[in-house]
């Protein structure tokens, strides 16, 4: 039984990762350090020799491309909050009794009837969930998509950062490679 009459009628859950957050560090925290990382000096370029100027290259080209794929995670992940403030918007459309299919992942759904179109269950963490009125879940979506808007644009900076980072090493590298 999915819903009874005394549960909520909506599910609101966290985005799901690619990564295993079981067995890696938290991604958030790598993110942070990674940015506070960006943000203290470095040896100068012309003071490594070519084996370390390649390997600089190859790090910065890996953390260019990481933080690409957390703007793009990030991004999907704010647009899945948009799509659940939008579900619990609609929610006053419908009626207590009604059917509809509920999403227990991103590509499996089962049958369920609206127990109550004031109340949803949101998934605040790993498995813990909170019974909220309507406006609230709406709310609580509302400032995860402005939180991780905040994270994006703080990322798209250090991004913006790390690739004139890349460019630099790339012009001392071909700078070397065309004075020998």
């Amino acid at each position: 039984q999915v819903l009874s009459s005394s549960q909520p009628c909506l599910l609101i859950s966290q985005p799901a990762s690619d990564q295993d957050f079981t067995t890696s560090r938290d991604p958030l925290f790598e993110l942070l350090s990674s940015m506070a990382a960006t943000q203290q000096g470095g040896t100068t370029l012309e003071s490594l020799d070519n084996q370390q100027l390649m390997n600089a290259k190859q790090r910065i080209e890996e953390e260019v491309q990481r933080f690409a794929e957390s703007l793009q995670f990030f991004n999907k992940s704010a647009s899945i909050y948009m799509s659940a403030g939008s579900a619990i918007k609609g929610l006053h459309e419908a009626q207590e009794g009604q059917e509809m299919l509920l999403p227990l992942t991103q590509s499996l759904y089962v049958n369920g009837t609206i127990a109550s179109v004031d109340e949803v269950l949101v998934e605040v963490g790993t498995g813990y969930y909170v019974e909220m009125s309507t406006d609230q879940g709406q709310d609580w979506c509302r400032r995860k998509v402005e939180k991780l808007k905040s994270t994006m644009d703080e990322l798209q900076g250090v991004l913006r950062v790390k690739q004139n980072q890349l460019m630099q090493v790339e012009r001392e590298v071909s700078g070397r490679s065309g004075s020998q």
